[in-house]
């Protein structure tokens, strides 16, 4: 009896711990990697022009240009399609660096540095733009679903010091934000 109390004592113990310790993590997430993946993709449910037609809309109201819009269809009659923007600048001039900030990815784990990439350290530097990327692969397939993979780059121009456009890692704010105008634009 004894032992199987201690068991239990130990089992609680252990359960406690492991409670504590997944808070601990979930709480050295900084507010801003709550949408960080390391993955963008969606299902939807819609057929592939309507979905197709929703994420070219959604690039447009950002106010981008698109520089790559290539389909094919596969043997089954599937399509695939590669829908790249230009650089969309979203900030320019003092407040850049702020903005800038904002939007990009943090370090999460300091034993894996090479995992995503923080803005650029410069001492003294002068962010004077700050600019993002999108690179979606739209993909139909059966039973009327259509997947979009996403993949955006945050850059910027620091004019004092290197004199050049750096570029890194998105926060996953502007991800999200372009999914759910594409997800919004599918179901009309």
């Amino acid at each position: 009896m004894k032992s199987l109390k201690l068991i239990l004592a130990v089992f609680a113990l252990m359960t406690l711990i492991s409670n504590s310790s997944k808070a601990q993590d979930e709480q050295k997430i900084p507010e801003s990697m709550k949408l960080f993946k390391e993955k963008y993709e969606i299902v939807i449910e819609k057929d592939f022009e309507t979905v197709w037609n929703a994420a070219n809309k959604a690039i447009e109201e950002l106010g981008c240009q698109t520089i790559k819009k290539t389909t094919k269809q596969n043997d089954e009659g599937l399509y695939k399609g590669f829908l790249h923007s230009d650089f969309c600048v979203f900030i320019t001039g003092d407040a850049a660096y702020d903005s800038l900030k904002k939007y990009s990815a943090e370090i999460l784990h300091k034993d894996n540095p090479q995992k995503i990439e923080p803005i650029p350290f410069i001492r003294g530097g002068d962010w004077v733009t700050g600019r993002i990327q999108y690179k979606f692969t739209i993909e139909e397939k059966e039973q009327g679903k259509v997947t979009i993979k996403l993949v955006a780059e945050l850059s910027g121009m620091e004019q004092h010091i290197t004199g050049q456009i750096h570029f890194w890692s998105s926060n996953g704010i502007f991800e999200d934000r372009i999914l759910e105008k594409i997800k919004n634009y599918s179901s009309l």
